[in-house]
């Protein structure tokens, strides 16, 4: 019976994993599995997938690349896709890739992701 009920709260466990742009305050807020980090330097923290491969994000997500002042130190990470403000949470706008320096780099996916304001 215990072990039953281990398999349970693990399965439970799994499933209450965060989305990609939750807030978060540690990585293991994002999940408990290692695969997402908490961006800290993002307004409440961010969930997210850092190095992302093109249409290697989550579903409603996207790869976005942020290429600061040299494509050399372009970076990637999953953010949240979105089609206007209100799918984004408080202090975060939805915008289009190109608006920040940043592209969005996957093949099969394109559009707007939430990012702060």
């Amino acid at each position: 019976m215990q072990k039953k009920a281990l398999l349970l709260f693990l399965a439970l466990l799994a499933g209450c994993s965060a989305e990609i742009g939750d807030e978060c305050e540690t990585s293991v807020d994002c999940s408990p599995e290692g695969d997402r980090v908490c961006d800290r330097s993002q307004r409440g923290g961010y969930c997210t997938i850092e190095d992302c491969a093109p249409d290697g994000c989550p579903d409603g997500a996207l790869c976005v690349e942020f290429a600061f002042e040299t494509p050399r130190l372009a970076r990637r990470y999953c953010m949240a896709s979105c089609e206007s403000g209100g799918d984004c949470r408080d202090h975060y706008a939805c915008v289009r890739a190109g608006e920040q320096d940043a592209q969005v780099i996957d093949e099969h996916r394109g559009g707007e992701y939430c990012a702060q304001e």
